[in-house]
């Protein structure tokens, strides 16, 4: 471990690790040969990557990208626990900082959306006062809350 971070030791539970300096945060774990690293932003203590690394080989890394209101715009997934390949998602959101869909794709380059992952993708709709009254789903096409809330009042009266 650097010089730049404080050594923890989590009895019991992990044999040791180190936190982020100047902060409560967990930057390194390590049980055996097994070691997680956590990277954060410089000035904010969003996750830019998690790593999971052993003997040398990453097994899994999570590459985390935040807009500047802290909004996470998206996840890339590599390493070889990932055996179909890399992917990635990416989220989109309103200017009320809602989100409005979510979509993976495969390969690593967050610009190229031409293979999306099929059924795994959602969008979602707002009222004027924030309430969600819409999805759109791989397993539901559409489905609006508004519908659901309504029948579910109607089939409450009708069985009174």
């Amino acid at each position: 471990m650097d010089s730049g971070r404080t050594e923890l030791y989590l009895e019991g539970v992990l044999p040791q690790g180190s936190i982020r300096t100047n902060s409560d945060l967990i930057s390194t774990i390590v049980n055996g040969d097994l070691q997680t690293t956590r990277t954060y932003e410089q000035n904010r203590n969003l996750l830019t990557q998690v790593k999971n690394e052993a003997d040398g080989s990453t097994l899994s890394q999570f590459d985390y990208a935040n807009d500047a209101g802290g909004k996470r715009t998206s996840i890339k997934y590599s390493g070889s626990a990932f055996e179909t390949g890399a992917s990635f998602n990416k989220y989109e959101y309103n200017n009320r900082s809602e989100v409005l869909s979510g979509d993976r794709y495969w390969g690593a380059n967050l610009n190229d959306t031409s293979e999306p992952v099929t059924g795994q993708g959602f969008a979602y709709a707002y009222d004027n006062i924030g309430n969600r009254n819409g999805a759109i789903t791989p397993a539901i096409k559409v489905m609006t809350f508004k519908r659901l809330l309504h029948r579910r009042l109607w089939d409450d009266q009708r069985n009174a």
